[in-house]
C-alpha cells in the first residue's frame, strides 16, 4: 500500500499521510501526523505501534490507523496517492473522560478551507467511536465544548 516502514526511514517524508476509511473506504487526507516533538517528521514512521485516531469526514466513523494503513509520499517523488483535493488537516483534542480518565485523545480529520467554524465545532457530534483509549476506555461522544480544534487557519497557499 504505502512506502515500507525499513524505507521510509532511510527517505525524507511529507509530513502527510492519507488512509482510507475502514468503514466506506473513502481517502482521507491530507492527515498532519507530526512527531510529538519534532514538528514536521512523520509520527507513524517511529511510533507504528500507537494508532493514530482519524475520523472520517464522509461517514464519521473513527478508527485507529497504523504505520501498515498509512500511504506516505517521499519527499522529491511525484505523488501518485489519490489524495482528496481541496482538503486541509484538521486535529481535535479531547480527555477520554470515562470513569475520570484525563488521558488526552487526539483525533484528526480533513474539512474544505473556509468551512465556518460553527460548522467544524458540530462535527463532532456526527462522529462514531470504534476506538479505545490508552488506558482501554471504550471512548464515546462528549460534550461539544470539550474538543479543542487546531489547523482550521491553513494559509490557501498549502491548501492541495
Amino acid at each position: 500500500m504505502g512506502i515500507p516502514v525499513e524505507r521510509a526511514k532511510e527517505m525524507r517524508i511529507n509530513p502527510e499521510v492519507l488512509v482510507n476509511c475502514k468503514c466506506c473506504n473513502v481517502p482521507i487526507g491530507p492527515l498532519f501526523v507530526p512527531e510529538p516533538h519534532e514538528e514536521g517528521a512523520p509520527r507513524a514512521i517511529t511510533t507504528g505501534a500507537c494508532p493514530e485516531f482519524v475520523a472520517c469526514p464522509h461517514c464519521g466513523n473513527i478508527e485507529g490507523y497504523r504505520t501498515a494503513d498509512m500511504w506516505f509520499h517521499e519527499i522529491g517523488t511525484p505523488d501518485t496517492r489519490p489524495m482528496p483535493e481541496n482538503r486541509i488537516s484538521v486535529r481535535t483534542r479531547r480527555i477520554c473522560g470515562a470513569e475520570g480518565c484525563t488521558r488526552v485523545i487526539v483525533i484528526h480529520t480533513t474539512m474544505r478551507p473556509g468551512t465556518p467554524l460553527t460548522e467544524l465545532m458540530l462535527a463532532p457530534s456526527g462522529w462514531k467511536y470504534h476506538v479505545r483509549c490508552g488506558n482501554g476506555h471504550e471512548l464515546q461522544n462528549i460534550p461539544l465544548t470539550d474538543y479543542d480544534f487546531e489547523g482550521v487557519d491553513t494559509p490557501p497557499q498549502q491548501v492541495n
